[in-house]
């Protein structure tokens, strides 16, 4: 039993991030990953059971959307095809993990729910890294900078 259990979590973690990058032959870079919750509003990290992620196919005119669960939970679906999105760009690496955003989110007197949690770089000379956005149960936008851990509250 041990050992079907040890097999099906290495599958799980194959699937759930070598999948995701390795899906087309040039490779691909992340453009935006948006959670979904199991509850509205939600407070912990365990609720956001998984990401919506859209990537741009390198060498090609198009990205791609799909969803992944997080662990425990196991899925994703098939890359679809989509138009790559405007006012958004590349995310090669970012340091503050959701979990970590979520933590800064709690730590601040914006709210103590939040309804939507998002990952982007828009295309602005004021966002010079990606930013982790939550929109608390209070109407208010956090932004988290994904590379250093500053936010604000607005």
């Amino acid at each position: 039993m041990k050992r079907i259990f040890g097999f099906l979590l290495s599958l799980l973690v194959m699937v759930t991030f070598a999948v995701p990058a390795a899906h087309a032959e040039g490779g691909s870079v992340l453009l935006s990953k948006t959670g979904r919750l199991s509850i509205t509003p939600a407070t912990t990290a365990e609720e956001v059971v998984g990401f919506d992620y859209i990537q741009r196919v390198l060498g090609e005119d198009y990205c791609v959307s799909y969803y992944a669960a997080n662990p425990p939970l196991i899925g994703m679906t098939q890359p679809v095809k989509i138009k790559c999105p405007l006012g958004i760009q590349d995310i090669p690496k970012y340091k503050v993990k959701y979990k970590q955003a979520i933590d800064l989110f709690q730590r601040v007197n914006c709210g103590d729910a939040f309804d939507s949690i998002s990952l982007s770089w828009p295309v602005t000379p004021e966002v010079p890294n990606p930013i982790w956005r939550l929109r608390s149960n209070l109407g208010s936008e956090v932004i988290i900078d994904a590379e250093n851990g500053e936010l604000k509250c607005q």
